[in-house]
């Protein structure tokens, strides 16, 4: 399956009327992980948490989330700021985003795997 997980960035791009979705290139001790594109269909937002949980974000609370998160790139250019404000409002019309908490020692994947997808 097209999974990207990621503790840090991942990039959103639209193509062809799609968002798409792609992890940032890794190259440390381990293996490289190379740039990898899929589908956006769902949106986590992911910590640790004193019990498990999962839950859709109302669209109000995805935005503040994803902008808390949003890293905003050629912010020289006039119209950058709205077009990617523009580009959020686009993601949380048409992407699921949820919140999903798990304890240390969580089977969360393993429980509620069938959820997730």
């Amino acid at each position: 399956p097209n999974i990207i997980m990621s503790d840090e960035r991942i990039f959103i791009k639209k193509s062809a009327g799609r968002l798409y979705a792609y992890n940032a290139p890794y190259f440390g001790n381990d293996t490289p992980l190379y740039p990898r594109k899929a589908i956006l269909k769902k949106i986590f937002f992911i910590g640790h948490a004193k019990k498990d949980y999962i839950y859709t974000e109302k669209r109000n609370d995805a935005f503040i989330k994803l902008i808390k998160n949003c890293f905003f790139i050629n912010l020289r250019y006039n119209n950058t700021l709205e077009r990617n404000i523009k580009m959020l409002d686009e993601i949380i019309q048409k992407v699921p985003c949820c919140s999903l908490g798990f304890t240390i020692n969580s089977r969360i994947f393993k429980n509620w795997g069938a959820k997730i997808k």
